[in-house]
């Protein structure tokens, strides 16, 4: 297996970014969307264009939307650790979050979904780094820089 040449400066600064973005969606979601899981579900079922989504909204967002919020907050919680951990998991976490993009990109408003489409080739070239450090480490050397 080829040896990843190893992330430094803006390369850490996005995959830095990536997981503070998924820190925030599983923040908001917890904080907002568990209030009302229907209110923000409502234009996902009204929006979609992919038949098999249709099917999982009618069938199961209308019937547990509490249950699929709380799923939703567990996936992006367990992406955004990935990311901000080191080495291989920091790889799975953006193919994660690449998935989640290519998944629900389908259920959002054209306007939502073309920006979360944008997610995947832009997370696709952090694949090609490692990360020997976690991006607490890597904050806490640029406190030392100064």
């Amino acid at each position: 297996m080829r040896e990843r040449p190893a992330a430094t400066g803006l390369w850490e600064l996005a995959r830095g970014a990536a997981g503070l973005g998924f820190v925030a969606a599983a923040a908001f979601n917890t904080v907002v969307t568990l209030r009302q899981p229907q209110v923000f579900l409502a234009p996902a079922r009204r929006d979609v264009w992919l038949p098999p989504w249709r099917f999982f909204l009618e069938r199961i967002m209308t019937r547990h939307p509490r249950r699929v919020v709380l799923a939703t907050i567990a996936y992006e919680a367990s992406v955004a650790a990935l990311i901000l951990a080191r080495g291989r998991p920091v790889r799975v976490g953006i193919a994660g979050a690449m998935v989640w993009a290519g998944v629900t990109t389908p259920v959002l408003p054209p306007g939502q979904a073309a920006g979360n489409a944008a997610l995947i080739p832009a997370l696709a070239p952090l694949l090609s780094r490692s990360y020997p450090r976690t991006t607490w480490a890597v904050v806490g050397r640029l406190g030392d820089a100064t």
